[in-house]
């Protein structure tokens, strides 16, 4: 019997990570800001804090001041966290006022479910969390138009204390949920909802609902706070147990690779004249680590070449693809290559 155990748990711990539809889960990719750094919000923004996840809060009052800080430990029992806290409270909630962590998930990751189908599967969702307030919040799945939705409540029963939670939705048989590289579903973590997006808890609904009545306000008061750790959604009725936790969690390496599929940071490139090149103008390509999603958005930033022996910033166009970008600059004055202290950015993010 033990043998036969050790064998199924082995066999769970290998399987788990490639199992979780969620990417970052662990929190733990961080390519454009600064792990550990608190960062002021904007009332109706929803930028992504780190890779694959973003935090959107929305203050119709707008006296709020939200701060999330991206990839801290802050003793989280497995990987790092994502931290959302209130300096100045989110006090009388209105009725489309909410707060709430979420990451949008591609077809490609949802499609094994075979949502908006008879054949639809459930998912179980497991996470940490933490709060300075105890209370009820959400998990919500909605498809990438916002017109099904399904939010169910879990209780943060004891305050600044972390703790395990597991909340099992049905699968959607009705409703478009994209399949391939188009964006399918929105899963969100809600501590505070107006009327406006909440609907009724545990079925699935007609409409946009992240909450339902009875969502507690986490950020009633000053600098209170919320964080959420080692997110793993998995097809099925079980989720793992919070001693399993961290096997549905992916190695670094893994996971940052899944996370350049939706973006990724190079820098310039270091050549010298030739290979294409004259003094006034030059081109190339950039090769990317990862496969994107979809054709990349390219930035490039703060380039600059050598001239004359000394530097001269350049902007150049760039044009970017799923495998590669290619580059152009014109108009440039003794081009003697670059000096490889810019940056560009691919983003095919949904």
């Amino acid at each position: 019997m033990g043998r036969a155990f050790d064998r199924a748990e082995t066999a769970f711990a290998q399987s788990a990570p490639y199992n979780n539809i969620v990417i970052n889960g662990a929190f733990e990719v961080c390519q454009f800001n600064t792990p550990g750094t608190q960062i002021t919000l904007t009332t109706g923004g929803g930028p992504y804090l780190q890779d694959q996840w973003q935090i959107l809060y929305v203050h119709g009052a707008n006296t709020a001041v939200m701060k999330a800080t991206p990839a801290i430990a802050n003793g989280a029992p497995v990987g790092a966290t994502l931290q959302l806290t209130s300096t100045t409270a989110l006090t009388a909630p209105a009725a489309g006022d909410l707060a709430m962590f979420y990451q949008p998930i591609e077809g490609y990751r949802m499609q094994r479910l075979g949502w908006g189908t008879a054949a639809a599967q459930p998912v179980s969702i497991g996470f940490w969390v933490y709060a300075t307030i105890t209370g009820t919040a959400y998990v919500a799945i909605r498809n990438a138009t916002a017109a099904r939705s399904y939010a169910a409540p879990f209780t943060v029963n004891t305050a600044n204390t972390w703790q395990w939670v597991t909340v099992t939705i049905p699968g959607d048989t009705a409703g478009t949920w994209p399949s391939g590289t188009a964006a399918s579903a929105t899963l969100s973590f809600c501590f505070v909802a107006g009327a406006t997006y909440q609907i009724a808890a545990n079925t699935w609904t007609a409409g946009n609902g992240i909450s339902a009545s009875g969502n507690t306000n986490f950020f009633a008061t000053n600098n209170n706070l919320v964080y959420i750790a080692g997110v793993v959604m998995v097809q099925g009725n079980e989720a793992p147990s919070s001693a399993q936790a961290l096997y549905g969690l992916r190695l670094y390496a893994e996971e940052l690779q899944l996370c350049q599929r939706y973006y990724e940071i190079g820098t310039e490139p270091y050549l010298w004249l030739g290979g294409g090149f004259t003094s006034t103008s030059g081109y190339g390509s950039l090769q990317f680590q990862v496969t994107k999603r979809t054709a990349a958005t390219m930035t490039a930033t703060s380039w600059t070449y050598f001239s004359g022996g000394g530097a001269a910033a350049v902007t150049p166009t760039i044009s970017g693809g799923t495998t590669q970008a290619t580059w152009t600059a014109t108009a440039l004055t003794n081009w003697n290559g670059w000096t490889a202290a810019g940056t560009w950015t691919a983003s095919a993010r949904m």
